[in-house]
């Protein structure tokens, strides 16, 4: 279906009323402008000496009382909730683009700059709420001072926190990230999730010795980092997600293939495939 057109004529295509709006409808004009959601990929930046000092060892390994807990079957979540109350390291961080090349960084913050560049040059007074909007409380800044989001921002924050090597195992977060300014007005974030991460289950199995159908359990692979992570230095956290920004849609003949394979149709029941 094609697209429709419309024919404005010049004398309506611009609003020249504007100037007498009350100011209080100017600047939500102006602040409306600036609010086209979007993401923006940043990362958590410490040393790599602080990660090969304090490397993150698996909950499940240390002192007699965690044995004794893991004994009371506890989740690697609950013991890493009952190792708050430890004492670990603190290092200082600093909060960075996660594609240091300015041509690959698809964040959002890039259209921001460009809004917030265009009202500074437009008059006076948008040029004064520009000032007042990027020094407000609960602007999110990089460490070099670039505004990230706005206090009233809707963007989506997507916050690399730990090498890709550390990132997909199912290890505690043992140090306190230091990162004055910048986590703290995060209220929307993701993180990315890794193909090691599976939940716990319990299946049968055949003993090798008996032959006999025994209970064995795969413990899984449970990021507690990430809950870590959230609860320690995200305290105005309003919403998370977990993203895969990786994934590419797969074709229709990949479809078609995969649902032969593993007996999924798109009608939502099961297709069979006979062997001759």
């Amino acid at each position: 279906m094609p697209a429709a057109a419309f024919n404005v004529p010049s004398q309506y295509r611009r609003f020249t009323l504007f100037p007498h709006l009350p100011p209080e409808i100017r600047h939500r004009v102006w602040e409306e402008y600036l609010r086209n959601r979007g993401v923006s990929f940043v990362k958590v930046e410490l040393p790599e000496s602080a990660w090969r000092a304090h490397y993150l060892p698996p909950l499940l390994t240390g002192t007699d009382d965690e044995r004794n807990h893991q004994q009371l079957h506890l989740d690697e979540v609950s013991l890493a909730i009952k190792r708050e109350t430890v004492n670990i390291p603190t290092t200082r961080a600093r909060l960075v683009a996660t594609y240091p090349v300015h041509l690959g960084d698809i964040s959002n913050y890039r259209e921001l700059h460009a809004g917030l560049s265009a009202m500074s040059r437009v008059c006076r007074e948008s040029s004064s709420l520009v000032r007042q909007l990027t020094s407000r409380e609960g602007t999110l800044r990089l460490e070099t001072g670039t505004v990230v989001a706005l206090d009233s921002s809707q963007d989506l924050i997507t916050l690399d926190y730990l090498p890709p090597d550390l990132h997909q195992t199912d290890c505690a977060l043992e140090i306190d990230i230091a990162c004055p300014g910048g986590l703290d007005k995060v209220r929307r974030a993701a993180v990315r999730v890794s193909p090691m991460w599976k939940a716990a289950r319990t299946f049968p199995a055949k003993c090798r010795t008996c032959r006999e159908l025994h209970e064995v359990r795969d413990g899984g692979n449970c990021p507690t980092h990430v809950y870590q992570f959230l609860a320690r230095h995200l305290p105005n956290l309003e919403e998370f997600y977990l993203m895969d920004y990786f994934v590419v849609e797969k074709s229709d003949s990949e479809k078609a293939t995969w649902d032969i394979l593993h007996g999924n149709r798109r009608d939502g029941g099961k297709c069979s495939a006979n062997a001759t």
